[in-house]
């Protein structure tokens, strides 16, 4: 795969397709206060991937288009996860390999864990925010780090190998 514009679209495309897949594996799981979607291990993927970012958009967007908030969620939600990624993807040039996994892992834990109860607030009229925002933290955590970070260093390896399509 030479074409540079075939591999970010493909590569696209099976990052959204994954994200999906992965949200509808835990899929009660998914939405909600307490909200754990395996999907969000692909959050440290734009260290590695610039058309990640794009394609965890997507994904979300999709996704949510099961969500109980409904339309906020599509877009809010969607717009979140876009932000997260394009500030991971800023973080990729972190010289220090660990710090760089951090520092790219706060993003989507944050932002999720800031704005994701402030939809509910304005939606639903839910007055415990900072109880969602905890719950929202901690599943975040879960999903990025103690997911993410395995997955992120696989990719890695694949990527140093030089192997077609990770690299």
């Amino acid at each position: 795969m030479k074409n540079k514009k075939t591999v970010f679209i493909v590569r696209t495309a099976i990052v959204s397709a994954i994200y999906i897949g992965l949200t509808y594996v835990l899929f009660s799981f998914a939405y909600g206060i307490i909200q754990l979607r395996l999907s969000e291990a692909l959050c440290l993927m734009p260290l590695l991937y610039a058309d990640s970012v794009l394609g965890l958009f997507i994904g979300c967007l999709l996704a949510n288009i099961a969500s109980p908030f409904g339309i906020y969620d599509i877009i809010f939600g969607s717009l979140i996860t876009l932000v997260s990624g394009a500030i991971t993807f800023a973080c990729r040039k972190v010289k220090n390999k660990v710090l760089k996994i951090f520092l790219g892992g706060l993003p989507p834990v944050l932002l999720n864990a800031f704005f994701l109860p402030l939809i509910w607030y304005f939606v639903a009229g839910d007055v415990g925010y900072w109880t969602n925002f905890v719950s929202i933290l901690i599943s975040q955590t879960i999903g990025v780090y103690v997911l993410g970070i395995p997955l992120f260093l696989a990719l890695e390896r694949l990527k140093n190998k030089g192997i077609p399509f990770f690299s």
